[in-house]
């Protein structure tokens, strides 16, 4: 009786500590948020006609960081969170960019 006591004090006092440790870490929702807003901010740009690899690395790290994030391993989704905002943005950014020359180069000729 007493080494089941024991048994259930120890228990309890190593309890919290476990407890305290899932506590500590935070979903990224923000950084989710983010990676979400860039990826369609790309896609709106048409940018997988006109940047297509970096649009496609976004595509894959926004899917990745879902996955990651739906299995609770924060930690990653994070880090492929921001490496899926950062390639939506260069996509964005180069869409824009090689649309503008073509409309400028039509407009020129002409």
């Amino acid at each position: 009786m007493l080494n089941n006591f024991i048994k259930f004090l120890k228990g309890a006092l190593i309890a919290p500590f476990f407890i305290s440790c899932a506590l500590t870490v935070t979903r990224p929702t923000l950084e989710m948020e983010y990676a979400k807003a860039g990826f369609n901010a790309a896609r709106s740009a048409d940018a997988d006609k006109f940047d297509s690899a970096n649009y496609r690395k976004a595509e894959m790290l926004y899917r990745q960081a879902r996955e990651a994030y739906r299995k609770k391993q924060f930690n990653k989704a994070k880090k492929f969170a921001k490496y899926s905002l950062y390639y939506s943005e260069r996509a964005e950014f180069q869409s824009i960019k090689r649309q503008a020359l073509t409309n400028e180069t039509i407009d020129e000729f002409e």
